[in-house]
This record gives C-alpha cells, sequence and structure tokens, in this order.
C-alpha cells in the first residue's frame, strides 16, 4: 500500500511491474551510472517520482528497481552560474563594467564604453597640446587600468612640472616594478618631491622607507616626521605607524622628532598640493620615458 511521500523518502513503486513507454526515449542513462541493486548500466531516468531538488530518481531495467542519486554536477552548475553573475552585477554596480559592453576576448582586454573612449581621447588631445591636469589624468587613467608602458610617459610629462598625484604614482611605479624594473633609489627621489608639494599618501611611503632604510640611511625621527605629517592630514595607516614607532624611540628621539614635524608643517603649509600650471607647450608625441636606474643591492621589500 503506498503511501504519502516526504521529502527523505521515494514512494512505494512496484519492483516488478514495467512501466508503460519503458524505451530508449523514455530517459537517457547519464555516463557512469549503475544500478546499486545489480551492477546495471541499463537505467533510466525514472518518471513515476517527481524531480527532487537535489537528487535525481532512476530505474534499472534490469531488475526493475529503482534508485536516487544526488545532483552534485547540476548544483555545482548552478552555484557557478550565481556566482558569475553576481560578480557582473557588483562590477555594473560600481561602475568597473558598462552594462552594454561585449565580453572580454580571448586576449583579456579591458572594454570601456563608448563615452569613456570618447572622455580618453578628449583628454590625450589636450595632453598632447601641453595640458598639464590632462596629462596626469591621462596617465592616472592609464595606471588604473593597469597599462603601465602607456602611463609612465604622461606621467612623467606631468611630473616634470611638479604635478604631486604624477610624482607619488612615478614613486609606485617604480617601487613596485610596473611599467619600468623596480628601484627604490627612484622611488625614493619621487616620493620625495611628492611630500614636499603635499602628496599625503607620499609622505606616508617617505615614512615608511626611512623606518626600513630602503635606499637611504634607516631614522626613526625621520620616519616618524612623515608618519606624523600624513596623520596630522587624516592618513590612518600612517597614525598607527607613527604610534608604533612612537613606543620604540626613547625620550630624546621623540622630543627631536615632534620638533622637526612641527618646522616640517610650518614650511610646507603654503606649499600648494598642485604646482601652478607653466604656459602649454606643443607635444606631438608622449615623453619619452628615462631609462630606469639599477636596482640598490640591499633593497628588500617595502610596504
Amino acid at each position: 500500500m503506498a503511501t504519502a511521500p516526504d521529502s527523505d523518502r521515494l514512494p512505494a513503486l512496484e519492483e516488478d511491474a514495467d512501466l508503460p513507454g519503458d524505451d530508449a526515449s523514455a530517459g537517457a542513462s547519464p555516463a557512469g551510472t549503475r544500478c546499486p541493486h545489480c551492477g546495471s548500466e541499463d537505467v533510466r531516468v525514472s518518471h513515476r517520482h517527481a524531480s527532487h531538488a537535489g537528487h535525481v530518481t532512476y530505474r534499472c531495467r534490469t531488475c526493475k528497481r529503482h534508485f536516487r542519486v544526488a545532483a552534485a554536477k547540476d548544483h555545482k552548475k548552478l552555484l557557478t552560474g550565481l556566482a558569475v553573475a553576481g560578480a557582473v552585477l557588483v562590477a555594473v554596480v560600481f561602475g568597473l563594467l558598462d552594462p552594454d559592453d561585449p565580453p572580454a576576448g580571448a586576449g583579456g582586454a579591458a572594454h570601456i564604453s563608448a563615452d569613456d573612449q570618447e572622455r580618453l581621447k578628449d583628454f590625450e588631445a589636450a595632453a598632447k597640446r601641453g595640458d598639464l591636469e590632462a596629462q596626469s589624468e591621462l596617465g592616472r587613467i592609464r595606471w588604473q587600468r593597469a597599462e603601465y608602458p602607456e602611463a609612465l610617459p604622461w606621467l612623467y610629462a606631468a611630473a616634470g612640472r611638479e604635478h604631486a598625484e604624477a610624482e607619488y604614482l612615478l614613486g609606485m611605479a617604480h617601487l613596485q616594478g610596473r611599467g619600468t624594473v623596480q628601484n627604490y633609489r627612484a622611488a625614493l627621489e619621487q616620493f620625495t618631491k611628492a611630500a614636499e608639494h603635499g602628496q599625503l599618501d607620499a609622505q606616508y611611503q617617505l615614512g615608511i622607507f626611512h623606518r626600513d632604510g630602503l635606499a637611504t640611511s634607516a631614522s626613526k625621527e625621520t620616519a616618524y616626521l612623515w608618519f606624523n605629517l600624513a596623520a596630522a592630514r587624516g592618513h590612518a595607516d600612517a597614525l598607527v605607524m607613527r604610534d608604533r614607532l612612537a613606543a620604540v624611540m626613547n625620550g630624546e628621539e621623540l622630543l627631536r622628532a615632534q620638533a622637526s614635524s612641527e618646522e616640517a608643517l610650518r614650511r610646507l603649509v603654503n606649499t600648494a598640493v598642485a604646482p601652478a600650471e607653466a604656459a602649454p607647450t606643443q607635444a606631438n608625441a608622449p615623453v619619452e620615458t628615462p631609462p630606469a636606474q639599477a636596482k640598490p643591492a640591499q633593497a628588500t621589500s617595502a610596504q
């Protein structure tokens, strides 16, 4: 006597009765599926039992019995599809992808919208005319798109005219070896210029360089000075690093570092973050990237 099925039990089935339409068209057998009762591979998907969210019910044509197999592969495909859809949705929401863009090609190149392409062309035209902000912005956009060799000439052009953000990005290029060889001495030079022009992240990086002795002599007092300047303007990581450094400095070192910080702050307070734009110059081609210097022998990884 058949009873109502629950979520974990198959309904009672007639073990020996053949079902109407029990032929090859009734349900294809997946490769490798065997009957657990007799071991036969002559099985088909059963139409006597409603589909289950996590299982598939089969009927063996040899012993006429039913058995259930977990549908793990179907779940994996579903979860993969949901993960991909979620990633695309997040990218669209945060502006990383344009919903109308075609998928990336075989080369994996990033696609940008038609409006972004026009915007990029406008920046490039203005940069070639000698517009300082356009040179810096074009370098920044290329950098963010991981087009480092294309970014560096524009960053060099803007940094040569004392643009703080361009100087900072050049420092990161040499620090990380992106678009050029890794060179801590060149990174220190660019970070110093940017920090003197008031660039906050460059001041933080200088603190790390002087703390760890990268391409310069290690100095807790100088490191504290730069961390202190950046922390005073709201750099959270600089605040943490400054306090950690203060904990290992003696009283005299700390007093000298604090006095030097106040003097540096007074010196930099009238320094504009973005330098005054020089007269536009004609530039028909990007500035050539100067050859990178050799990496110092004692260089170690920086934060």
